[in-house]
């Protein structure tokens, strides 16, 4: 078992279990490489499935089950693969990632995961109404995201639930807000930020201190990563003197023991970081999406008195439903350091605790971030 794992850590190779899907391995030149035809057959199945047909179908269509494309495609279809031996009886308890060819790039499969996401959130089935901002409201005290509802008037509000479990948010009452006035802020927001140059360049500066901790992180990342290795080191040296008779078994078993302790507490904490750090985006990324929102908006340079009539008559060159909701996507795709999701987060504002008719005051955090304002809403309660 020792020299199946070491065999993996040293040359890569598939030393337990099945290969991952769609890969091969080359005895001889101690390679992996690609199944072409089952590469075509990803890719097919992810463009689609990103277009938004079912994947249920896709799975029929190819005969493949269900669960198992689905799972190829979230976790599968990178550029490494893990393999995990967990014996309690001779205490073994190894983790091994395997550099492998990719069959989808990193970009494709954050997409799938996203829709994944959403498909089990905001896009599963046939919504009644459409929300432009579905699943990117949040209550700035508990982070619970608010959904979607209309009174009886059928006016559409983005409600806190009252009742929700694991959720213990301390705001009273809970926020209910007019879905008309908050989408009509945001978009106005991201308006006057995207397409005014100075506006972007003052939304990169304030997503600085976000941009410092990830370079923080990723030194971290790199000495974790040395300290891995000179784990890998250490247990090679003790094999050795294992072969050479200069240690006992007893002896390595020792000290093996005491590696694996130090490995395992060191990948855990590696693993953290990474997915601590993985949605954050960078100061290509922010400008980047600056300019695709700016392109969306169609403003190639408009005069302060044309800028100012598109904003009053809130018409952003007749922008369709499916133009904004792709807009808000794009600038609030992805998460921060500390685990929260991009999005429009809403507070309450002191001294209002009995007013009927509330001012709730929301904050846009995304890929660039912008200041809030206030939205006019209605409470929940009388």
């Amino acid at each position: 078992m020792l020299s199946c794992i070491e065999r993996a850590k040293r040359l890569g190779a598939p030393t337990s279990g099945k290969k991952p899907f769609g890969r091969t391995w080359d005895k001889e030149t101690q390679k992996w490489g690609v199944d072409e035809k089952k590469k075509a057959m990803i890719e097919d199945v992810a463009k689609r499935y990103l277009a938004g047909e079912s994947l249920p179908k896709l799975a029929t269509e190819y005969g493949i089950n269900h669960s198992f494309l689905n799972k190829t495609l979230a976790e599968n279809c990178g550029d490494s693969y893990t393999i995990t031996w967990d014996i309690k009886d001779l205490r073994i308890h190894e983790t091994v990632t395997i550099d492998i060819p990719p069959l989808l790039s990193a970009k494709t499969i954050k997409a799938i995961r996203k829709k994944a996401v959403a498909n089990r959130t905001y896009q599963h089935g046939e919504p009644k109404y459409q929300y432009l901002l579905q699943g990117y409201v949040f209550c700035e005290a508990c982070g619970y995201a608010l959904t979607g509802q209309a009174n009886y008037r059928q006016v559409l509000y983005y409600r806190h639930r009252t009742k929700a479990r694991h959720c213990n948010c301390e705001v009273t009452p809970r926020p209910y807000v007019r879905a008309d006035q908050l989408e009509d802020a945001v978009i106005l927001h991201l308006f006057d930020t995207f397409g005014n140059p100075k506006a972007v360049e003052r939304a990169i500066e304030e997503a600085t201190p976000d941009l410092k901790r990830q370079k923080e992180c990723l030194k971290k990342i790199q000495r974790l990563n040395s300290d891995l290795a000179g784990i890998k080191k250490a247990r090679n040296s003790i094999l050795n003197l294992i072969e050479k008779g200069s240690l006992t078994e007893e002896q390595a078993e020792t000290k093996l023991a005491g590696l694996q302790d130090r490995e395992y507490l060191i990948t855990a904490e590696l693993e953290r970081v990474l997915v601590s750090i993985e949605n954050i985006p960078n100061p290509e990324d922010i400008k980047a999406t600056a300019e695709e929102v700016a392109r969306r908006f169609s403003r190639p340079k408009l005069s302060a008195r044309r800028h100012l009539k598109i904003r009053e008559a809130n018409q952003f060159d007749q922008m369709t439903w499916e133009d904004k909701r792709g807009l808000i996507e794009l600038v609030f795709d992805g998460t921060f350091s500390d685990g929260r999701p991009m999005g429009i987060y809403i507070k309450p504002i002191e001294g209002q605790e009995n007013h009927r008719q509330k001012i709730w005051a929301f904050t846009i955090r995304g890929i660039a971030p912008v200041n809030g304002d206030e939205c006019v809403t209605q409470c929940v309660s009388g």
